[in-house]
Order: C-alpha cells, then sequence, then structure tokens
C-alpha cells in the first residue's frame, strides 16, 4: 500500500521541527514563557494558517468555525474562542 506524500513527508517535518523547536524553546524559556503560554500561540497561529489555507486555491472556500476546527484538530468551541478573541469571528 502507498503512502500518501504527506504521509510519507510527516517523518522529515516531526524531525526538522524538533530542530526549530529547541531554540525556539530556550528563548521562550529566557523570556519566561511557559508551555500554557506557546500552546495558546501556537492554537492561534493553527487558526490563522487554517484561515488562509481556506481563502486560497482554485475554489477558494470561506472558513468557517467547523472547517478550520477539522483542518486544525481544535475543537469548534476552541476556534470560536480563538475567533473572538482575535477579533475574527466577523471575516468568516
Amino acid at each position: 500500500m502507498e503512502r500518501s506524500m504527506s504521509e510519507a513527508l510527516k517523518p522529515a517535518v516531526e524531525a526538522a521541527m524538533l530542530k526549530l523547536l529547541l531554540p525556539l524553546s530556550k528563548l521562550l524559556l529566557e523570556a519566561g514563557i511557559g508551555v500554557g503560554e506557546l500552546t495558546t500561540l501556537i492554537k492561534s497561529a493553527f487558526v490563522q494558517a487554517a484561515i488562509e489555507q481556506g481563502s486560497r486555491g482554485r475554489d477558494p472556500q470561506k472558513p468557517n468555525a467547523s472547517r478550520i476546527s477539522v483542518l486544525t484538530g481544535l475543537s469548534r468551541v476552541e476556534v470560536a474562542s480563538i475567533l473572538a478573541s482575535e477579533g475574527e469571528q466577523s471575516r468568516i
């Protein structure tokens, strides 16, 4: 059975992320930013990336909380909360 391109790339992307995250983690620790705050930032970045991904391509779709939830793996409640806190709710 053939693996998809994303499945084949996943181990390489994970390895690259670890290389990026180590120096970033050191910087964040020095700045007093813990994993909880980083998680909040990452969730926000994922939502923003999903919004941008949904509005690109040949058939751009207006992103909604459900679609963003599916793309990011976050719950719709989390997505709605992030959108509301960032003032993005009016965009979708």
